[in-house]
């Protein structure tokens, strides 16, 4: 819930998430979470996928990032 655009949202957004906590029941969403954008020659991919290997243990989640470092547009 933490990234914030400052170059005018110059990017393409690829992932976002929702999330309800269930200890409050309160409803956490950002539409951020994985966007690419052109730099110079190359390509920015970033992914803000989880904060422990428990997120990565997902094959679709490991899968995303293995596409994000051998993609080639």
């Amino acid at each position: 819930m933490n990234v914030k655009f400052s170059d005018g949202r110059d990017k393409t957004i690829l992932l976002g998430y929702k999330y309800l906590d269930d200890r409050n029941k309160v409803l956490h969403q950002q539409a951020t979470d994985g966007w690419l954008k052109p730099s110079g020659k190359g390509w920015i991919v970033y992914l803000q996928m989880g904060h422990s290997t428990h997120e990565y243990r997902d094959a679709s989640v490991a899968q995303m990032a293995l596409n994000a470092v051998v993609w080639k547009p």
